[in-house]
């Protein structure tokens, strides 16, 4: 379907340094032992605010030359090498680079890329996140100096406008957006016809759901517990950025906090609705994303919250899984809205020794052809269509809201620092476990802001 105009990503906060890996959607254990996750990245050394390509090492002159030369890039582990039609395509138009992919997993890929850049030994090219909010922010890392400035690149003039604010830090460039991800409720369509379910319009509704599914001998609802924190952002758009788009803006004037909205109540609430109606496997808390994919692979769960691209995971454990999604639904059709974030991102490891086969990789995956490719694996809308307006139809669901601007961006790619969607991913398993109240989480989170 065709949508008019782009989609407006609102930023009203000031851009402050933070890291944080809020979950969204997932190998190798990284090599260094992870920091405490609320820790800031330090500034780099003098040496290491300088970027590598003034300095040319002998890795890069081999690039130039045509000789053999190897690079790594970080990524997402989804139970399968899902990069690796690009990767193959890359290696295949430049022989001489060889490009290895260290798949690490969502809940420590955040905290294993900042301490990696930390001991400089980081991959060349990063899997980075637009925005302020997570550990992998390109904001944080790039005023750390730990980011190649790309607007010098051929393909810089083509970032579209509503993701320019999420990549670009005044006139610097520090990465490459690959796609427009949208968070909701991805659901398998043929479960949902053999078992008679419909699209839930209301909160309530989703509720419900989750009986007849429960009576049908499935789990209604795969959690990721490792990574929870969208089961508190999704619901969080109706509640509280539907009523007020300008939230974020008035807590960080101190008007309102999080304990004081009761928006953010309701979220929360809705979040424990959702485990007391039994909608999680047993034992949720504990498991990854990667077992929330297999669940909806295999059957055992028709649906699980998560960003568009966790439709890719899932198709890596089958290929044959026909999906769709729908919106988180508010407590009333109308306060239903749409989240969205340009969110996945490829940087440039300033600190690399091989910049010019880093960036010969980076200017690869900005290509139109590379993208649109790249957003068919991950179960985005690509770069290219986002702007023209372009959405597949297992994302109907989302049409009107998107023609309505009725679209919140992911909350935690605008806060101030990472430390709120850090507090978040205990907190929300407290809240699971019954050892966490809606009061203590509330006044986390506004410690967190305020930290």
């Amino acid at each position: 379907m065709k949508l008019p105009g782009t989609y407006t990503i609102r930023r009203g906060l000031t851009i402050a340094l933070g890291i944080l890996l809020v979950a969204a959607c997932a190998a190798p254990s990284p090599s260094a032992a992870p920091t405490s996750a609320a820790q800031t990245a330090p500034p780099p050394t003098t040496a290491a605010a300088q970027p590598a390509a003034a300095q040319p090492t002998q890795a890069s002159a081999a690039a130039q030359s045509g000789q053999q030369v190897t690079i790594s890039l970080s990524f997402i582990a989804t139970g399968s090498e899902q990069l690796a039609p690009l990767i193959d395509a890359f290696q295949k138009a430049n022989p001489n680079i060889k490009v290895n992919v260290q798949y690490l997993p969502q809940a420590t890929l955040g905290q294993a890329t900042v301490t990696a850049l930390q001991a400089g030994n980081a991959a060349d090219v990063l899997y980075t996140n637009g925005g302020t909010g997570q550990l992998i922010s390109v904001f944080a890392l790039g005023k750390a100096g730990y980011l190649t400035d790309l607007s010098q690149r051929a393909w810089a003039k083509d970032v579209p406008p509503a993701a320019h604010d999420m990549y670009y830090d005044g006139t610097k460039l520090y990465g490459v957006p690959m796609g427009l991800s949208l968070v909701g409720v991805v659901y398998n369509t043929d479960l949902f016809q053999q078992l008679g379910l419909q699209i839930p319009s209301t909160f309530p509704a989703l509720v419900d759901l989750c009986g007849k599914v429960k009576a049908a001998g499935k789990t209604p609802m795969a959690l990721a517990g490792q990574a929870p924190g969208l089961y508190a952002q999704a619901p969080a758009a109706n509640t509280v950025y539907a009523a007020n788009p300008n939230w974020n803006d008035d807590r960080a004037a101190g008007k309102v906090t999080f304990a004081n909205t009761p928006g953010w109540q309701m979220a929360l609430q809705e979040f424990q609705d959702l485990n007391k109606a039994g909608c999680f496997q047993d034992g949720a808390s504990a498991d990854t994303v990667v077992k929330a994919f297999q669940m909806l692979g295999n059957g055992d769960a028709p649906m699980f919250l998560a960003p568009s691209a966790a439709i890719g995971g899932i198709l890596g454990v089958n290929q044959n899984f026909k999906a769709a999604m729908f919106p988180v639904p508010g407590p009333t059709a109308d306060s239903t809205r749409a989240v969205t974030e340009y969110n996945d991102s490829f940087s440039v490891n300033a600190k690399s020794p091989n910049q010019d086969a880093a960036l010969k990789l980076v200017d690869f995956l900005a290509q139109p052809d590379q993208q649109t490719a790249y957003a068919k694996i991950q179960g985005e809308i690509s770069v290219p269509d986002s702007v023209t307006g372009t959405v597949p139809d297992l994302y109907s669901s989302f049409g009107p809201l998107l023609q309505q601007k009725k679209t919140v961006t992911l909350p935690s790619l605008i806060w101030p620092n990472p430390a709120v969607g850090t507090a978040l991913t205990p907190d929300m398993q407290g809240l699971l476990t019954g050892q966490k109240a809606i009061p203590d989480v509330l006044t986390d989170l506004d410690n967190a802001w305020n930290s």
